[in-house]
């Protein structure tokens, strides 16, 4: 029954985004954006989501990351991806500028949510000149649990979660799962090994996760 509570407490408190026929709206989720070491799992996707995205962008789209968009479990501050990736941030704070970008966190973000002001101080740009300016790169920026797109026609909803919601240890214990990668996982993955546990690579746990996401919608 927690689970189900803590699904419907993300519904509950998730933002409307009013959408209609010919609305244009991409969404991504787990890019896991990190530090550019053989441990980034988004080093090899960097180039082919650079372009998606300038596409996207030029065509007037949305775009709703659904969580996981930083590593912040291998890596304990967002300085590092800001500084690897600072193109890819470059282009979503285009997006977020014209109202056109929304953030959610998922478990290997989670630190957005639990320390919303604290990290949002952090995405900063600075313009590389030694006593240059830096400013916010997404200014004032929300970062959600959840989000529904509302259909302005049909009334019909659609309800956005990144999922790690249904599974008790990404969630509540999402600090012994970050302990874990970080200290653990990490200097594997320099090795050359993948982390077994996580439902992307784990059937188990994600058709686990699945059955609690559908048994919430069924009691609806």
């Amino acid at each position: 029954m927690f689970i189900q509570s803590r699904i419907s407490q993300v519904f509950h408190n998730a933002a409307e985004i009013p959408f209609n026929d010919h609305s244009k709206i991409v969404i991504m989720s787990d890019c896991h954006r990190g530090d550019g070491s053989y441990a980034d799992n988004f080093a090899h996707n960097q180039n082919l989501f650079f372009a998606a995205l300038t596409q996207y962008y030029h065509q007037g789209y949305t775009y709703i990351e659904l969580g996981d968009g930083d590593e912040l479990w291998e890596n304990n501050k967002i300085s590092k991806p800001l500084e690897v990736y600072d193109h890819v941030y470059w282009l979503l704070s285009k997006f977020y500028k014209e109202a056109r970008f929304y953030m959610m966190f998922g478990n290997h973000d989670i630190v957005k949510g639990k320390k919303s002001d604290s990290f949002r101080n952090q995405l900063i740009r600075c313009d590389g000149e030694p006593d240059g300016l830096c400013y916010s790169i997404f200014p004032g920026i929300l970062f959600h649990d959840g989000l529904i797109l509302r259909h302005t026609d049909q009334d019909l909803k659609l309800f956005l979660l990144h999922g790690h919601q249904a599974d008790f240890f990404n969630d509540r214990l999402w600090w012994l799962s970050c302990f874990l990668v970080r200290f653990l996982w990490r200097p594997l993955e320099l090795l050359g090994v993948k982390n077994p546990t996580s439902a992307a690579t784990s059937p188990k746990r994600k058709k686990s996760v699945e059955r609690k996401l559908i048994r919430w919608v069924e009691m609806q």
